[in-house]
Parts: structure tokens; sequence; C-alpha cells
């Protein structure tokens, strides 16, 4: 993951998009541009569009707090997206690992925004997930089918 911040904020803010960019160690400008006038559903149209032809596709889910400890314990060492709730109608996101924010692309405090992400009954998580995941192994040998 190699940081990259956001350079809007306020309901056009593009922190997800920073996400995003971080994630796959490219400039913000290389993101398709989101706005607050899209609902999420088209920004992930929009984002996944885009990412296909990379071979590539953000998936969102929810984790239950209580359940966090558990979930990281199998799934650990992965980078993903977290939403923070903000305000009632606002949201930031950011870079977590292992249940814990470890990039905010605001510049905000990560010990403030891990404390205030922690108040939420659910954890809001995105991830990048290869369409083709044999393809990770292209360069290897092939295995044999045992036919």
């Amino acid at each position: 993951m190699i940081p990259v911040k956001q350079t809007k904020w306020g309901l056009d803010g593009n922190c997800f998009v920073a996400c995003i960019a971080s994630l796959l160690h490219c400039s913000i400008e290389e993101i398709p541009e989101l706005t607050g006038n899209e609902s999420q559903s088209e920004q992930d149209f929009v984002l996944n569009q885009w990412l296909r032809k990379k071979g590539l596709q953000l998936v969102r889910f929810e984790i239950p707090r209580n359940q966090a400890i558990e979930f990281f314990t199998v799934a650990e060492d992965f980078y993903y997206v977290q939403y923070v709730r903000t305000l009632p109608d606002e949201g930031h996101a950011a870079i977590g690992k292992n249940g814990e924010i470890i990039f905010d692309p605001s510049g905000y405090p990560l010990n403030l925004l891990n404390n205030y992400a922690s108040l939420f009954s659910t954890m809001i998580l995105a991830v990048l997930v290869p369409l083709r995941p044999w393809e990770v192994f292209k360069d290897r040998e092939p295995r044999e089918t045992g036919e």
C-alpha cells in the first residue's frame, strides 16, 4: 500500500478514490472521479467498469463488530477500505489492515479515527478481488490433473 492523500473534502470529497489509488499504487487522477451526487451503487458501477479492465472487482460487506476479532484472525494481513460514519449523512473512507485503520487520506489522527470507528456495531469494508484468481499463478508450472 502506497499512501495517496485526498484532494477534495465534503460531499464531493475523494477519500474513497484516494484509498483505491493507495491500494493500487497509482495516482488519484488515474481513478474515475466519483461525486457525492451519485449513490453508492452508481459509484460502484462506475468504479467496477474501470476495475474490470484491470482484472479486479470491488466487493463491499459488513462485519458485526463483535465478530471482527475472529474475522481478522482468519483473514489477516490484507488491506481493505473501511468506512467510518462521521455525521448522520456523511461517511469517510480510510485504509485498514487486521482490524485497525492504518492510513487516513485526509490526515486525520489515526487513534481518533479508530476510536470513532469502534463506536459502531458494524464494520463496513470494501475489498478488491481478482476476477480471475488463477492468473495469480500464471507463471508457475501447470499441475497434473490426476486423470
